[in-house]
């Protein structure tokens, strides 16, 4: 797992490496310069390369003098512009300023918006430029001369590599603001900076890459309520793993309660989730006009047709079938396409009671738990919450902007107001549990169309009948998820469909499974093979 730290945390962790443990400012910024020349270095190829470094005054610019120095020493062709007057910079990066011109590297600084024509002259000749310019303190549009700066940089057409995080972005939430930087990879130092992490920030961030640049361990290990990035490892180390002998009944009996006349695609896709999530025997419960259809297009699934209601969807009648069902099942997801009239409420009503594992909630069982959050008293069982923004707004009882805006926090609420593990959807997915906040890096663009939390919610709920806890069950599901529809999409920005992904689940999942048999050869799990 990578930390996400807030701006203001870095600060804190910066100030008590220097002050509680004597390590000077500007050895930290020299292993950050240092670490970005190598990034740069990498990037331009061959020595005798023109590199165009643009710096603020703080030490993000310090951190650019640094880089100018190295690329210098290794033979490249560093031109070096400083966004404001050279008297102003002051401290560490002072120190590493008048280090550069020591070493025989001029600066040119751009004072006034006419100076930024000699910068548009140096992008011509770079093959890479380094944006040291604006640190985590931004909090809103850059202007002046750093505004212009930034719109000749992006106009240049450049690979620009961007320092700690692009100019131009919020590092705590994201938010990239009118001008800023869109860069091909970003260096980090010490801890992931939230707003690498959420978009639309993270696609203006390119690659990132994270640096040791001697920040005291104990320090980073005391941020222990940190929201986390998950990594491959995580993933690997949760993976429900089988022996050779295994059976079906030991892979977990999913009930999937879904679908009515209107929405039988959405119960034909959960199933689907489920089957190719690695569930042993996944039932799907769905209104009798949808039996035949789902015995055809899902045949490894035993399809039980229910009572339905005139509107084609469950009827009340219902809860005598479905409740034995759902006392055999291991896991159970119930909702897509499911309707939130009567018949649909009263089974909904019936699951919650009867169930004896895991519930993974989605689509119209939300909607329904928005209206009546009563159904929630007495349930004694873990369940498993997956709204998109909408259905989350519709739970916190406030707006989608609102959910949007700070996707953390409202992961977090719901969590705790429902005494639920929360997997929220979007970009990127953030999964809220006992306090715990973790966001998924994987997916794309192209899934975003219809049926793909369907499946999602059947993979999910067979991750829970393997023996998956919630929260586990929720990370690994939208890993493998995303994953599936990277795979799927193979590069496309649209077109993908929901029973695509669900057909690369299992490809995911040997990603994931390899990924823990490379751990193992290396010595870092014993236990993994």
């Amino acid at each position: 797992m990578i930390k996400l730290l807030t701006a203001a945390e870095m600060r804190e962790l910066d100030r008590q490496t220097m002050e509680d443990y004597g390590l000077a400012g500007v050895v930290l910024m020299e292993h950050a310069g240092r670490a970005v020349a190598e990034a740069a270095r990498e990037l331009a190829g061959e020595a005798g390369a023109h590199i165009t470094l643009v710096c603020g005054k703080g030490n993000n610019g310090g951190d650019g003098f640094v880089a100018a120095r190295w690329l210098l020493r290794w033979g490249f062709v560093p031109e070096v512009f400083l966004v404001g007057e050279p008297e102003a910079v002051q401290g560490d990066a002072r120190t590493n300023l008048n280090l550069l011109l020591r070493a025989g590297c001029g600066v040119e600084s751009l004072r006034e918006e006419s100076d930024l024509v000699l910068l548009t002259g140096s992008l011509r000749r770079a093959e890479v430029v380094i944006d040291a310019l604006l640190g985590t303190g931004l909090t809103g549009p850059p202007g002046g001369v750093a505004g212009g700066a930034i719109r000749a940089i992006m106009a240049g057409g450049r690979r620009v590599l961007a320092v700690d995080l692009p100019s131009g972005l919020h590092a705590d939430t994201g938010e990239v603001f009118d001008p800023h930087i869109e860069a091909c990879c970003t260096v980090t130092f010490g801890a992931y900076k939230r707003g690498l992490a959420l978009q639309p920030g993270a696609a203006c961030a390119g690659a990132v890459t994270v640096v040791d640049i001697g920040l005291p361990t104990a320090l980073l290990a005391a941020l222990d309520k940190a929201p986390m990035l998950a990594e491959a490892a995580d993933i690997a180390q949760r993976l429900p793993r089988r022996a050779a002998d295994f059976h079906k009944g030991e892979a977990g009996r999913v009930l999937v309660v879904s679908g009515s006349r209107a929405l039988g695609g959405a119960a034909l896709l959960a199933a689907r989730g489920a089957a190719r999530g690695g569930a042993g025997l996944v039932t799907l419960a769905c209104p009798g006009n949808l039996a035949d259809s789902a015995r055809l297009a899902t045949p490894e699934t035993m399809c039980r047709a229910m009572p339905e209601d005139d509107d084609g969807a469950l009827a009340a009648t219902a809860v005598e079938l479905l409740t034995p069902l759902v006392t055999a099942a291991d896991a159970i997801g119930i909702g897509p396409g499911l309707g939130t009239g009567d018949g649909a409420r009263a089974c909904l009503a019936a699951v919650l009671a009867a169930a004896g594992g895991p519930l993974v909630l989605d689509a119209d069982a939300l909607n329904l738990l928005a209206d009546s959050p009563d159904l929630r008293d007495g349930v004694d069982v873990p369940l498993l919450l997956t709204p998109h923004p909408g259905e989350a707004a519709r739970l916190l009882k406030t707006e989608v902007r609102r959910v949007q805006a700070d996707r953390l926090g409202a992961a977090a609420t719901l969590a705790r107001r429902y005494g639920a593990t929360v997997l929220l959807k979007g970009a990127p997915t953030v999964i809220a549990s006992g306090g715990r906040l973790t966001l998924n890096p994987t997916g794309c663009a192209a899934m975003a169309s219809g049926g793909m939390g369907d499946v999602l919610t059947g993979l999910l709920a067979a991750l829970a009948a393997q023996g998956l806890a919630p929260a586990d069950a929720a990370l690994v599901g939208a890993w493998l998820h995303g994953r599936a529809g990277e795979l799927a999409a193979d590069g496309a920005e649209a077109g993908l469909l929901a029973t695509d992904l669900a057909d690369r689940l299992p490809t995911a999942r040997r990603e994931a499974a390899f990924a823990r048999r490379e751990a193992a050869f290396a010595g870092r799990d014993s236990a993994a093979l």
